[in-house]
């Protein structure tokens, strides 16, 4: 049997909601093709939800979740039986059940071992056969992804982590169409790691603030994250035995007495802060030692990570220069576990880094690299790296065919700013130039650093879920569905929105221009103002009203970068603060995050002597526990925030950004700054071919003038 690798979104119709058919070859059509499927009617059942007899947790939860959004598009619920139950009705086959046909097990290769790197093992089917629809994966994180990758197709949609990102269609009847839908994913694992998170754990009594409410109504925000993920068929978790910066563990400072020979040498001196000394032998058994313990002591782990220090200097000795440049020492590392450990965990990986001084060109190959058979991952980092990242990859390449791209694209502290570091980011350039470049050369893996901030990073997160998953789909296919979906009454105008903030915020720059954020609250009023004029129904206004307070927070930093004396600033930081807090629960920024991370400091006075100086959170005296409070900044009140209030508060808004005056330009990314960022190692790929209308101008009326587009092909070298 062929099958076919489509991905196609069907409408939802105006009374009927239709999954229809998508192109499959021709013996994929051998068996006859029954009239569409009906599952609900009139708001009346007439199918059935079965699972296995020994469901495991994964398959009931796809079978709940199912019956879950069948029901609150139709108000109807669909009953879920197991598979050794009589059932009558259309069947909708949820997981590896009786009824799973050979060939289906065969093609998902069912039952089979397979590699970290094997994307077969996120992959399932949506199929119709008779009056029956099958939803299984090769596993059962795979069978959950086929049921949402099903709701998709009726028009569901979960943009962000949050209610304001959910899309549920209604409608009274729903039909399956014929379906023979065989998914299999560009990249085996597709992370998207959220640094800092809501804040959680008590806190000083009347500061903290309730949860929003979660998308099933018992869980908090933490909880959507997870479901997020399972929804826009990411990797929910990290790979079992991915770690952060380790080698203080494996080998402790505290050897350094007795021990200064496993320590770096450099200079001709051995150093407590430099790297191991990775050509010792007691070095090397030492780091098999604790790879066996790990594995011992958590046997589902897939991988043994081996992470160097930060910035930390490799080696000079004589026997480490033998061995090559840094990233060869950890080559030659990562090997010598790797052989340690087949006989006993043939299944599982050695991880190394590419990172800083190691993200060069390495010489030695990892074992079994020739006979294609080497169980060697390499995780390249995009940021601090010594070549420009392209060229580090197809480096790697050469000496691993298991490559991991770890890529950080919003993280607010990596500049020292005085507001913007809520501005909009958006990496589609990377996406769309290249990942399918880095699915050429071997990347199998993907994670992106990221924040739990889905006003600032919500769609960039959500189309680079569905570019892990093909590396072909259109973004601007993405984003109008986004428009539309989000927006039915107003598609265009939010088009727009997204399109400002692609031509404003698309380059790696923490500096982020005072004129690309004067820019963009200029004309995001003036487009939020245009959707509040259209928006007929309560959800569409509830988004407004997320969008609003997204906006009143950015017009709240551009108060901060606005301010020139110290007192000033730290009026600035308090009502933003402030602000911060009262909006937490509604998912719209990491305020908690934002907090400890930016504006507490700003606040303190750093060991730079950066900062206002009027608290004191960074005297180490002071016990952790008493930091770590003062960080949350307790004294600060939240700012209620009454949603019955937003209009008379954007009003407000509104009415001062229209006395900005345009900026006589804006930065946006060319090719000669792409090119200098790409050889500073930064994520930004060299030639890059788009327009600055691109995406403003496609297939979209256009509603107003974006003067600043004008001035800013000034700078585009078109």
């Amino acid at each position: 049997m062929t099958w076919s690798r489509a991905l196609k979104v069907v409408p939802v119709l105006a009374l009927v909601v239709v999954l229809g058919a998508s192109s499959v070859a021709p013996s994929e059509r051998a068996m006859p093709e029954a009239a569409a499927l009906t599952l609900i009617k009139d708001g009346k059942t007439f199918a059935t939800i079965v699972i296995p007899e020994q469901a495991s947790l994964y398959e009931a939860k796809a079978a709940n979740a199912l019956q879950k959004f069948l029901q609150r598009m139709s108000n109807a619920q669909v009953p879920i039986k197991k598979d050794n139950e009589n059932v009558s009705g259309t069947i909708v086959s949820v997981g590896l059940t009786s009824f799973v046909p050979t060939d289906i097990k065969k093609n998902l290769k069912i039952g089979e071992k397979l590699a970290l790197t094997d994307s077969t093992r996120d992959s399932f089917v949506v199929l119709t056969r008779g009056r029956m629809v099958f939803l299984v994966g090769h596993r059962d994180l795979a069978t959950l992804f086929s049921v949402y990758h099903f709701l998709e197709g009726l028009g569901c949609r979960w943009f962000f982590g949050c209610e304001a990102g959910e899309v549920i269609p209604q409608s009274p009847t729903i039909e399956v169409g014929v379906k023979n839908d065989y998914q299999i994913p560009d990249f085996a694992v597709r992370f998207q790691f959220q640094w800092g998170g809501l804040q959680k754990g008590p806190i000083v009594a009347d500061q903290r603030q309730e949860w929003l409410v979660s998308t099933d109504g018992n869980a908090g925000p933490l909880k959507d994250q997870q479901e997020w993920y399972e929804r826009n068929l990411l990797t929910p978790e990290p790979v079992p035995g991915e770690s952060g910066h380790n080698y203080e563990e494996i080998w402790p400072l505290s050897l350094f007495g007795t021990h200064p020979e496993y320590f770096g040498e450099i200079n001709g001196i051995r150093r407590k802060d430099a790297q191991p000394c990775l050509s010792n032998p007691e070095v090397i058994k030492l780091g098999i030692n604790w790879a066996e313990w790990q594995l011992l002591k958590n046997p589902a782990n897939e991988i043994v990570t081996f992470a160097p220090r930060d910035g930390n200097p490799y080696c000079q000795c004589a026997e480490c220069r033998k061995l090559g440049n840094p990233a060869d020492q950890n080559m030659y590392l990562a090997n010598q576990v790797a052989k340690a450990l087949r006989a006993k965990y043939p299944d599982k990986m050695v991880a190394l880094w590419a990172y800083a001084d190691s993200a060069v060109s390495p010489h030695i190959k990892a074992d079994g690299y020739d006979q294609g058979q080497d169980r060697i991952i390499v995780e390249l980092k995009n940021i601090y790296s010594k070549l420009p990242f392209e060229k580090l990859i197809r480096a790697w390449s050469k000496v691993s065919h298991n490559l991991f791209v770890y890529t950080y694209t919003d993280w607010y502290f990596y500049g020292w700013q005085w507001g913007a570091e809520g501005n909009p980011i958006y990496y589609l350039d990377q996406m769309a130039n290249c990942y399918p470049d880095w699915k050429k050369q071997g990347v199998h893996l993907i994670a992106n650093h990221t924040e739990l901030s889905w006003g600032k990073v919500g769609f960039s997160r959500y189309v680079q879920a569905k570019k892990l998953w093909n590396v072909n789909t259109d973004t601007r296919s993405l984003q109008w569905d986004f428009a539309q979906k989000m927006f039915p009454s107003a598609p265009e105008a939010f088009y727009n929105y997204t399109s400002l903030g692609v031509e404003l915020f698309s380059e790696v720059n923490w500096a982020k221009p005072e004129s690309n954020h004067r820019e963009f609250l200029r004309q995001a009023y003036r487009i939020l103002e245009d959707i509040r004029q259209k928006v007929k129904t309560p959800e569409e206004k509830r988004r407004w009203q997320w969008y609003a307070l997204y906006l009143h927070e950015q017009l709240l930093e551009y108060n901060l970068r606005l301010a020139r004396t110290d007192a000033e600033k730290e009026a600035a930081i308090k009502a933003l603060v402030s602000y911060l807090k009262g909006i937490n629960s509604f998912n719209i920024t990491d305020a908690f995050g934002a907090i400890e991370g930016i504006y507490a400091p700003r606040l303190g006075k750093d060991t730079v002597g950066r900062g206002l100086g009027v608290i004191d959170i960074f005297d180490e005296k002071i016990p952790s526990g008493e930091r770590a409070l003062r960080r949350i900044l307790p004294d600060i009140p939240p700012q209620p925030i009454d949603l019955g209030k937003v209009d008379d508060l954007f009003n407000e808004d509104r009415d001062r950004v229209a006395l900005f005056q345009p900026a006589e330009s804006v930065e946006i990314l060319h090719d000669q700054k792409a090119k200098a960022l790409a050889d500073e190692g930064w994520n930004t790929p060299t030639g890059i071919s788009r327009r600055p209308t691109d995406f403003t101008r496609r297939g979209v009326k256009i509603d107003f003038d974006l003067p600043w587009i004008k001035a800013a092909n000034s700078h585009s070298g078109e």
